[in-house]
This record gives C-alpha cells, structure tokens and sequence, in this order.
C-alpha cells in the first residue's frame, strides 16, 4: 500500500517550465490553478473484515484554495467511481475520501484522484513555495472489533493502539 502525490499541470498545461519532471514542483503566480493528481494502492480486505479503515486526506496551506467541483476518483482501469456523499468531504482547505467499511473498494487495487487548487492571495511567494500534504490512513488488521458507529479518528486510535493503522503521506 502506497501513496504518491504530484502536481500534473499548471492552468490545464504540463509543460516542463510550469512543473517539475517529478511533479513535486510547480511554478504559478496568484490566481493560477494547479492540478494534482494521488495514486493510491488499496490494501485487499478479506471478506471477513469488520474493520476496514481507508482514508485519503489532503490538507492544503493557506496559499491554496481547494476547487470543490471537478474532483474526479477513479479505480486501476480507468473507471470513475462516484463516492457518496458523506463518504467525500471538500472543505476550502481540505479533501476528504472516507471509505472505511465501504464496498466501493472491494476488487479495486488502485485510487487516482484528481483535483484542483487554485493559488490564493495568502500564498507563500519564492522557493518556499505552498506545499500541501496528502496522507492514506489503512488498517493493516481488519478484523479489530471497533463499533460500527465510532467516528473515524477514534477507529483509528481504537485500532492503533495496537500498532494496526498504518498512514502514508506525500508532498507536492
């Protein structure tokens, strides 16, 4: 199970002027869009599983402005996949894919989500740059017992404190 996270394009263009051969770096000026793109490998949940924990987070600077409309999830072949909502969250600074327990992972071994940002007034101006963090948050043991009915952040402390969860994160 991975997590990768890149800048693909700068106001819809790829060109290598505007971001990094390894997408880790973008150059753009306030108001400009940046699109990123994660690739996530999904951990396989036996049938059996009772706790499944699965969840994508990208936490953006004050810099950038997440583009609520247009985020686009799809599995390894390509398929768009149309998450539900309460399972997907979209806050200005904050996108949220929560798919512990869901189905809508069984059978697929890969997540690429799309996004936009666009860069705001706040933004940090230089080589500093506006990094953004994305972090894949699994458990490694689904067959825990935590209620059905527990919010996320205290599944994942029920499961961890027995070293079961396990988060990957990347920058760009």
């Amino acid at each position: 199970v991975s997590l990768k996270k890149t800048i693909t394009a700068v106001n819809g263009s790829a060109d290598t002027t505007a971001v990094s051969s390894d997408g880790k770096r973008a150059v753009a000026g306030i108001g400009d869009t940046v699109s990123y793109k994660l690739e996530v490998d999904v951990p396989e949940y036996p049938s059996q599983s009772v706790s499944k924990i699965f969840t994508i987070t990208d936490t953006m600077p004050a810099g950038l402005t997440l583009q609520t409309d247009g985020i686009k999830v799809v599995d390894q072949a390509g398929d768009e996949i149309t998450i539900p909502t309460g399972l997907i969250t979209a806050t200005e600074r904050t996108l949220t894919i929560n798919l512990d327990n869901s189905d809508l992972i069984t059978g697929i071994t890969k997540l690429v989500v799309t996004y936009d940002a666009q860069l705001n007034t706040s933004a940090t101006i230089g080589t500093e740059g506006n990094v953004n963090t994305a972090a894949l948050t699994y458990t490694n043991n689904p067959y825990g017992t935590v209620p059905a009915d527990t919010d996320f952040a205290a599944k994942a402390r029920a499961v961890s404190g027995s070293d079961n969860t396990k988060t990957f994160m990347d920058t760009a």
